[in-house]
């Protein structure tokens, strides 16, 4: 019994063995491959794309675009979630050459098309393939830095949910790519157009007039063209929602519109290296959002008006090689989101505004070459951002600060200002800076021949009004009638009053020199170059005002002396009054007596001006026909020239004597409380 079962049981062993080897074979083998689901008519659009292409570098399409794999995972490929079509062809900057393949037009859920940065090009006149306005879902084509030629396919009108178009030139090219005047009627469909760059190209046509039908277009880029007339004021009419113009690099010309005021929504603005010859439109100062200005390189005339201070977020503001003069308005320092302004290449004029010590997220300046002069701002060294300062050819003066910027520049920087001194380094000549020892001996000699100088000056101060009374004696035997005139004042054109306000910049606080009772004085720089004072009347002083400045005319017509403030023109209208006076640089006595200032006069000096103020009052007492009784006489009516020779002014309270004046009656108290003369007011 034991011996048949044996076999048997045996037998059943080797069955199970050989099901189990069975099921573990059967388990291991690997399951068939699935052939990718990939949409006929896309895979073929691509296939012939990639047919297109004869040059690939770097093997990124050989590697990746196989047909054993799904056209989703292909570089460059994206495609929709529900179902395998192609939405996107993206391939920036791989260097791929070739030509675009009609068939993609095939790609019907395409909406993106990113070819930017690559060597494609095409056959003229057809280079961008007219089939792609069958992919009717495309919002973007960006087709930048390639080597087309030829014109854009009037079927491109046809995408109406297109919202950016990109044909920017390739920078690498040696020529600019896409040539020929293409159609403007390509655009008249495109109603969601946010974005147009066509800059870079050899367009030859005027500024397409067409583009005002893109009420939504939000950046506009036609730069480094041959774009010919002005702007179409039709734009600014209808492209309100503008925020990005870029027309530079072009061959436009004439006025700038003022109507460019309506882009309320701009934010940057290009119309550098043009033709423009207009002066800035006012308009301009009223967008108050710009943040990139850039009139650089035209023909622009006038002056930089304070109202600059309106652009609040301007970071980058530049106006250089124009034709623009003036005083720099010191409401420039308001600009305190200001990183970048240029002026150079300009014919500005006056001092560096000392504003900009506010201008806290400078980074560069550049107000070379122009004809601003007096001293370089100190606090410009103090600006912590400014990396770029160039300040050269200009007629600057004094000591050039230390520290910040100053420590890193170089002597081009300041180069061309020939009365700076400073830093070796910088090319300027030493300053003359007294040492503590040097100043101790010359202490000491100041006392030990002070006394003698004092004498002498005393004794030479002494014998001039000496000879002065003397000379008064003589001339009061023989004063002359006649009355010293310049014939040539009669035939003189009379200033206006625009042409007043273009000299003192709009009366710029900046370039106030002062404040009387009666009205304000301003420097100023006429057409000329001339600077001047400009003396104007303040209406709000009454009647009493315009009879001031009626004495002071009558008095400065009569009288000329070397001693006596020069009228050079004035201006008289209904509400406005002025008078056009020599400028004097350095300012009044007053200021050298009793300011704050390190101002000092020799002894030699103090005597010098007495004497020439002496002489003028010895003139208009003697020597005019109708002599004239100043009646004010006081420091701050005593200017002083370059050479430190004193001027007599201010005539506003003068009188001129006709007869017996000694028997006048007085109507009003004359000159200056505590500063009247005694027995003035015996004289009216």
């Amino acid at each position: 019994m034991q011996t048949l079962q044996s076999p048997f049981i045996c037998l059943i062993s080797i069955l199970l063995l050989l099901l189990t080897c069975a099921n573990v074979v059967r388990c291991g083998a690997p399951p068939p491959p699935k052939p990718p689901q990939n949409h006929p008519r896309d895979l073929s659009a691509l296939l012939s794309f990639k047919s297109h292409i004869t040059s690939d570098p770097q093997n990124i399409l050989t590697n990746t675009w196989t047909t054993n794999t799904s056209f989703c995972t292909w570089t460059g490929i994206s495609c929709s979630r529900r179902r395998p079509r192609v939405t996107a062809l993206e391939l920036v900057g791989l260097s791929l050459t070739g030509t675009i393949a009609s068939d993609i037009g095939n790609l019907s859920f395409l909406s993106i098309l990113d070819l930017d940065s690559n060597k494609f090009s095409g056959p003229s006149p057809g280079p961008i393939p007219s089939s792609l306005s069958n992919s009717s879902q495309l919002y973007i084509i960006a087709l930048d830095g390639n080597m087309f030629t030829g014109s854009v396919p009037p079927s491109i009108g046809d995408l109406s949910y297109l919202e950016k178009l990109g044909l920017l030139a390739n920078r690498l090219a040696t020529h600019c790519s896409i040539r020929g005047r293409f159609s403007m009627a390509l655009f008249s469909n495109l109603s969601n157009l946010i974005s147009l760059d066509m800059s870079g190209n050899e367009l030859t046509c005027s500024v397409p007039t067409e583009l005002k039908n893109l009420k939504g277009l939000q950046m506009l880029f036609l730069g480094g063209n041959r774009l010919e007339g002005s702007i179409p004021e039709e734009w600014f009419q209808s492209m309100i929602n503008l925020g990005t113009l870029d027309l530079s690099q072009n061959l436009l010309s004439g006025p700038i519109s003022n109507y460019l005021g309506n882009l309320t929504g701009l934010q940057e603005i290009s119309l550098a290296g043009n033709a423009f010859s207009s002066t800035i439109p006012t308009s301009i100062w009223g967008l108050e959002g710009l943040i990139s200005l850039d009139f650089s390189h035209n023909f622009l005339e006038g002056y930089l008006p304070k109202e600059v201070s309106n652009l609040k977020v301007l970071e980058t503001m530049d106006l250089s090689s124009n034709l623009l003069s003036g005083f720099l308005p010191s409401t420039l320092g308001d600009l305190q989101m200001l990183a970048n302004l240029s002026l150079s290449n300009n014919s500005f004029s006056g001092p560096i505004p000392q504003s900009f010590a506010h201008s806290i997220n400078l980074n560069l300046l550049d107000l070379s070459p122009n004809s601003l002069f007096g001293e370089i701002p100190k606090s410009l060294a103090d600006l912590r951002c400014l990396s770029f300062l160039n300040l050269s050819f200009n007629s600057l003066e004094g000591e050039a600060p230390n520290g910040g910027v100053f420590a890193n520049l170089t002597m081009q920087s300041l180069m061309g200002n020939t009365a700076l001194c400073g830093a070796i380094k910088l090319g300027l000549p030493t300053c003359k800076i007294s040492d503590p020892k040097t100043s101790s001996k010359v202490r000491k000699m100041l006392l030990r021949y002070v006394f003698p100088s004092l004498i002498l000056c005393v004794a030479v101060f002494v014998g001039i009004v000496l000879y002065l009374l003397l000379s008064s004696k003589i001339k009061k035997s023989g004063v002359s009638n006649s009355v010293t005139w310049d014939p040539s004042l009669l035939h003189q054109r009379f200033l206006s009053q625009l042409e007043l306000t273009r000299a003192t910049n709009n009366f710029d606080e900046a370039n106030l020199l002062g404040v009387g009772s009666f009205g304000s004085v301003y420097i100023g720089q006429l057409e000329d170059g001339t600077i001047t004072a400009v003396k104007v009347l303040n209406f709000g002083s009454s009647e009493r005002a315009s009879k001031k400045f009626e004495a002071e005319c009558e008095v400065m017509r009569n009288v000329r002396h070397r001693n006596l403030v020069k009228i050079i023109n004035c201006c008289s209208s209904e509400n406005f009054k002025a008078l056009v006076l020599q400028y004097k640089p350095n300012k009044s006595l007053d200021k050298w007596l009793h300011s704050s200032e390190e101002h000092s006069l020799a002894i030699l000096e103090r005597v010098s001006i007495m004497s020439d103020v002496a002489s003028a009052l010895e003139y208009l007492h003697h020597g005019c026909s109708r002599p004239v009784v100043h009646s004010d006489v006081k420091p701050s009516n005593i200017l002083l020239d370059e050479d430190m020779v004193a001027h007599l002014g201010d005539f506003g309270i003068a009188k001129l004597l006709v007869g017996d004046y000694k028997s006048a009656t007085p109507t009003s108290t004359l000159g200056t409380i505590g500063l009247v003369a005694p027995g003035a007011c015996a004289i009216t």
